[in-house]
């Protein structure tokens, strides 16, 4: 079965949007105004390392 396209004039935005925002994010890290933490850092702070 073929896949259908998406007759919606918005199709591909959301993926464009991510790719918009998580570029200006990488430049403020790259700038040290943001920063990252690790999924290990993450899952301790909220306590979830049962």
């Amino acid at each position: 079965m073929a896949a259908q396209a998406d007759s919606s004039p918005y199709h591909g935005m959301d993926e464009l949007e991510d790719r918009y925002f998580g570029a200006i994010e990488a430049e403020r890290v790259r700038r040290g105004e943001s920063s990252t933490r690790s999924l290990d850092a993450v899952i301790a702070d909220l306590g979830l390392d049962d």
